[in-house]
């Protein structure tokens, strides 16, 4: 069986529909935006990388929740990973501990249900480790910046925790 390859005219249409699609926003970003756009096909391309998937399942768009910077804060970057085979989506945030080698998967808090961080992760073997159902210590140990993450929902016991006196500590 002969397969011909799509041209690129037919890929740039389809990249630029899945891009409208998943960042209408950021869609509208133009070559004068080219840091932001360089820095987040980086990201894109590393963490692809290092979770062994297709970098056309990755997709990075401005984070609703969270914000950086101290004059003029900025949205964080949302990294969002789609399974081609079940359409589940993962969602991960930067780990600025280590940048572009280590991500925080993002996903429900287990006391509020608020989308935050739950685990820290350099590869494919630490989602699973977090992913798997027998993984009765998966909660254990919470990265820091779990802990007053602000997607927690204000009532949550882990909203406003000061990670040193924090009794949810890892």
């Amino acid at each position: 069986m002969t397969t011909t390859a799509r041209s690129l005219v037919a890929r740039a249409i389809t990249e630029a529909r899945y891009r409208r699609g998943i960042d209408a926003v950021g869609a509208n970003y133009r070559p004068e935006d080219l840091p932001q756009w360089t820095r987040r096909d980086v990201t894109a391309r590393k963490i692809a990388e290092r979770l062994m998937v297709s970098p056309d399942t990755v997709a990075v768009i401005d984070d609703p929740d969270r914000r950086y910077g101290i004059s003029r804060p900025q949205p964080g970057d949302l990294i969002t990973i789609t399974d081609p085979v079940t359409s589940r989506v993962l969602r991960f945030v930067p780990d600025f501990t280590a940048p572009d080698q280590r991500w925080l998967l993002i996903d429900e808090c287990p006391d509020c249900g608020g989308i935050v961080p739950v685990a820290r992760v350099a590869g494919l073997a630490d989602v699973g480790d977090y992913l798997d159902p027998d993984n009765d210590t998966r909660f254990d140990h919470l990265p820091a910046e779990h802990h007053g993450d602000p997607a927690h929902r204000t009532d949550c016991s882990h909203h406003d925790c000061p990670r040193l006196a924090c009794s949810h500590r890892d």
